[in-house]
């Protein structure tokens, strides 16, 4: 049962992966450093906006990241990612959908290392995609609700401080008047 059941735990664990990540809305991708070709899961086309490719380029890769954003694309998956060490490392950024539209991404990648004595040694980038736009959206609305508020309160502040000075200047006469009146002097 041994070696005959391990392609159908492989099946099935794959499966379970696909599941999760579909579940997950967790993009996939592998990248071949070599030849600077890769494939993207479903998940991972659909953040990219494109939906039934599976392949792409280290230059696709580049040319779907917002022009703000692409040197720190570039040194993350260049200089960034180190297959000794076990600490991933995650960068957000933006992507520009085909259509113009915008999607804040983070995403996390791994340097792995395969191939042998025969045959060379090869480097692929395998890594993950979140997209982080709705979370985003939210922040930047709560914080301009935060400055909304933060405006009002201050001028608030502002219009009770005027009004405790305008109040107060002509209370000021009529009690300055009314102590004259209540004096002897003028009796």
């Amino acid at each position: 049962l041994g070696d005959a059941a391990a392609p159908e735990q492989i099946k099935e664990r794959e499966e379970h992966l696909r599941i999760a990540t579909e579940v997950a809305k967790l993009g996939t991708w592998t990248l071949d450093l070599r030849n600077q070709e890769g494939t993207l899961n479903k998940q991972a086309a659909e953040i990219y906006a494109l939906p039934g490719r599976r392949t792409f380029s280290f230059l696709d890769f580049i040319e779907l990241t917002h022009p703000d954003d692409r040197r720190l694309l570039e040194n993350y998956i260049v200089n960034d990612l180190d297959s000794e060490t076990k600490r991933v490392k995650e960068i957000e950024i933006r992507l520009v959908h085909p259509d113009g539209s915008m999607r804040w991404v983070a995403v996390a990648a791994k340097k792995l290392e395969h191939g042998g004595p025969h045959c060379g040694k090869r480097y692929f980038v395998v890594g993950t995609l979140l997209d982080l736009t709705d979370r985003i959206t939210v922040q930047e609305e709560l914080k301009k609700a935060k400055d909304l508020a933060e405006s009002a309160n201050s001028a608030k502040t502002a219009f009770l401080a005027n009004m405790s000075h305008e109040i107060r200047t002509p209370l000021g006469a009529i009690l300055g008047f009314t102590s004259l009146l209540k004096s002897n002097r003028y009796s």
